[in-house]
């Protein structure tokens, strides 16, 4: 029945079971088969990701062992969905630098890591990774029920620390 609403209406209703889940905590263990159905229905459309990170917080705060049988499937979830953002550019003109009566051309910008000109860019690179950081928070969040699964969290963190070394690289060189 979900699938059939309009999105407005469905991200609504997201958001209320999301909310829900942090007011009747442990009190939805009857009900989780049915949540992480819907969890795993609408993991595909990334502008509900929010929202179902917030629900798999509380679930996995709440629902203590009763989360375990559930923690294989979403921790699949979960790690497919760390991957480094990549930053748009816009096309702008970069002015050439001065040097000592010669016009030196300014290195072209990295499209993979530099932002656009005219953002703010300590704003835009928070909007950028703000994904990831709820991703990771809803890992951090399921740490009690991870000492089975460990082997399936760490190769895709050493991943990401790898590509956000390579970007840290390229953003120190820039400067």
């Amino acid at each position: 029945m979900l699938i059939m609403i309009n999105t407005g209406l469905r991200e609504s209703l997201l958001q209320q079971l999301s909310q829900l889940a942090t007011i009747v905590k442990n009190h939805l263990t009857p009900y989780i088969d049915d949540i992480f159905e819907i969890v795993h229905m609408f993991w595909e459309y990334p502008e509900y990701h929010g929202h179902l990170l917030s629900l798999l917080e509380e679930l996995a705060l709440s629902t203590g062992d009763d989360f375990i049988p559930y923690t294989y499937s979403m921790l699949n979830l979960l790690t497919s969905s760390l991957v480094v953002p990549k930053l748009e550019v816009k096309a702008a003109a970069v002015p050439p630098m001065k040097t000592a009566n010669k016009v030196k051309e300014r290195p072209p910008r990295n499209p993979i890591v530099d932002p656009a000109p005219d953002h703010n860019e300590s704003n835009f690179n928070q909007a950028v990774f703000r994904p990831l950081e709820r991703s990771l928070s809803c890992i951090d969040s399921m740490r009690g029920v991870l000492k089975n699964f460990i082997h399936l969290v760490i190769p895709p963190l050493c991943k990401l620390l790898e590509k956000l070394q390579v970007i840290k690289l390229f953003l120190t060189l820039d400067n």
